[in-house]
């Protein structure tokens, strides 16, 4: 619908977008239940659907409860809304007459972009894979403790009664466009608290089934992102605790938070369910959460492991024969054998009893851990900076700037692309042949990446300790104006950078060119690479473009901020949308600029 009203060369009004607003705001707010229809499922998608009222006026907002001010028109009248104002518009004067034309072209730049993708070389060990047995010594008189001392059962199942808080649904927050830093040569876009975060020292972040982001603090809660907006969750909102350390959408749809401090909660969209010492959970510390093919939990504590089958919990410790109490990670080969992973040492758990070993390094010095298996069967381990990947047969060796600790992967179930990350400033990727080091985040800020994911569009986005989120696209470039912050969109593999004052820089095929015989006078704002390949560039108090040849400018001497250039559109006609300081919007045809304004049922500016 938005579509059609912006790309129709019939007449527009303001009244018709306005309408169509309202119809969305009123059914964008509050919370409502869904059901998953192929899963039978409930989610709280936070939304709440009423029946839109056009008989009259709203006074208040049925939703939340507050007062409706009216929209005034430029005589200060209420401004009527859900009624069709035909806006015939005008040509304006303003840019019929070019302030100058000045020829322009491409230089390039003896500036070279610092490099942060860097290929692996790898080399082959025809060696076999060697397990050495380990024989752990069960400790009958071994007993489990909570945090709070309560003594714990082991190796058996037992129901543990979660504490039930009520969620009270905050009201969403907008949010800011990403920050583009153009510097590392990717498209790499962050989201900080200038953009709407909590705090910028972030633990972990997931896409649910509904492409919203979740994202967990070290001290500030949980937030949901749908790209526009933030919704936060803090004990306010019934959160029992806000240091979060991850987070897992289960099979079920449920997001289980793993915390610093209070154990693990359950969030169904209508309660957050508590399992501490308090309620007989045995630790209050749970490093990482692991979900397998059957929907087993598994969860990480600080001693031990804890399985929960939907029902029970069953902790597992050293007496049961796990092949230590610390377990980094978890993960399921394609059998279905769940493997559990220490710091040289391995317990495998076959569903009845534990199989412990340690996996000797292929140099024979010392032992390397598994990570995960991947869909075609390769194993992946890791050493201190090194990678291994074994086929059956023979390793393939990565060196690579690793630690054991807080190590993730991801693996794109199509491509079967391998993302791994690590507390560290660059991550690795294996496209199926070649393996690339990326350097994103500068070390100098004392900031490490954290969780690391890829959502269905392809982007991967990464959790930081100290640089909010960041979100990484490798097939197109933005561009991002240093006048007001506004990014439009590049083609092919072009990025725009516009500096203040004056220049307009271009990344492009690894070099970076100006446009000289540009105004440097000139404060530039948003830039726009139209379909014909024009270049429309906002101005302080004006509009300049360029065609290939020259660059006419369009700016005026007086009333300077009331012709600044906020933002530029292209619809799907190809007509160019300016949207002006002054609550002015025009649009370019090809021929003629056809101003909208007050008279044609825009609403006043103040």
């Amino acid at each position: 619908m938005f579509l059609r009203f912006f790309c129709s060369r019939q007449p527009i009004t303001l009244r018709s977008f306005l309408a169509i607003y309202l119809v969305i705001s009123l059914t964008s707010c509050g919370t409502e239940t869904v059901v998953d229809t192929q899963t039978n499922n409930t989610k709280n998608d936070l939304v709440l659907r009423r029946p839109l009222d056009v008989s009259g006026s709203y006074v208040i907002n049925p939703v939340t409860g507050d007062r409706i001010d009216p929209i005034l028109d430029q005589n200060g009248r209420p401004l009527l809304t859900m009624r069709s104002t035909p806006a015939k518009g005008r040509i304006d004067a303003f840019y019929q007459q070019p302030e100058k034309v000045v020829p322009a072209q491409w230089e390039k730049l003896d500036k070279k972009l610092n490099s942060n993708i860097r290929p692996i070389q790898v080399d082959i060990i025809k060696k076999h894979l060697v397990y050495d047995p380990i024989e752990v010594v069960k400790d009958d008189t071994y007993v489990l403790k909570s945090a709070i001392g309560d003594t714990i059962l082991t190796g058996i199942p037992v129901t543990i009664e979660g504490k039930k808080t009520p969620v009270k649904y905050p009201q969403p927050v907008s949010s800011l466009p990403p920050e583009l830093h153009y510097e590392s040569g990717l498209n790499l876009k962050r989201l900080g608290v200038d953009q709407g975060l909590s705090m910028e020292n972030t633990s972990g972040m997931i896409e649910d089934r509904y492409g919203n982001k979740w994202i967990s603090y070290l001290g500030m809660g949980l937030s949901k992102y749908d790209g526009n907006t933030f919704w936060h969750f803090t004990e306010k909102e019934g959160l029992p605790s806000t240091s979060l350390w991850g987070i897992l959408e289960a099979s079920d749809g449920k997001l289980w938070l793993n915390t610093l401090n209070e154990g693990v909660i359950v969030f169904d969209g209508e309660y957050f369910i508590n399992y501490s010492a308090k309620e007989g959970f045995p630790g209050n510390g749970i490093r990482d959460i692991f979900e397998d093919s059957k929907g087993t939990i598994w969860l990480m504590r600080k001693f031990g492991i804890t399985k929960y089958d939907g029902k029970t919990f069953t902790h597992f410790t050293t007496k049961e024969g796990l092949v230590d109490n610390s377990i980094i990670r978890i993960y399921e080969d394609g059998d279905g054998i769940i493997w559990m992973v220490g710091f040289g040492k391995v317990s495998r758990y076959d569903g009845t009893g534990f199989t412990n070993f340690a996996i000797r390094h292929p140099d024979g010095n010392g032992y390397i851990n598994p990570i995960f298996e991947d869909q075609a069967g390769n194993l992946w381990l890791s050493s201190v900076n090194e990678l291994f990947r074994y086929d059956g047969t023979s390793f393939t060796r990565f060196p690579a700037r690793l630690r054991e600790f807080r190590l993730y992967w991801e693996e794109d179930p199509i491509q079967g692309e391998i993302w791994i990350s690590h507390y560290s400033d660059h991550i690795y990727r294996f496209d199926g042949d070649h393996f690339w080091e990326y350097t994103i985040i500068d070390e100098i800020n004392n900031s490490s990446i954290e969780k690391i994911e890829k959502d269905e569009a392809g982007n991967i986005w990464f959790c930081t300790t100290g640089l909010g989120v960041c979100v990484l696209n490798l097939n197109s470039f933005s561009s991002i104006s240093d006048l007001d912050g506004q990014s439009s969109r590049g083609t092919a593999d072009r990025i725009w950078i516009t500096r203040t004052p004056g220049a307009l820089d271009k990344y492009e095929h690894g070099s970076f060119w100006r446009l000289v015989g540009s105004d440097e006078r000139a404060d530039l704002g948003p830039v726009l690479e139209d379909s014909r390949q024009t270049i429309w560039m906002g101005l302080y108090r004006g509009l300049a473009r360029y065609d290939g040849r020259g660059i006419t400018y369009y700016r005026a001497e007086t009333n300077q901020s009331l012709h600044t250039t906020r933002s530029i559109l292209e619809d799907h006609n190809g007509n160019i949308w300016l949207a002006r300081n002054n609550g002015v919007i025009v649009k370019y045809d090809g021929e003629h600029f056809i101003q909208y304004n007050v008279e044609d049922g825009l609403p006043h500016y103040n």
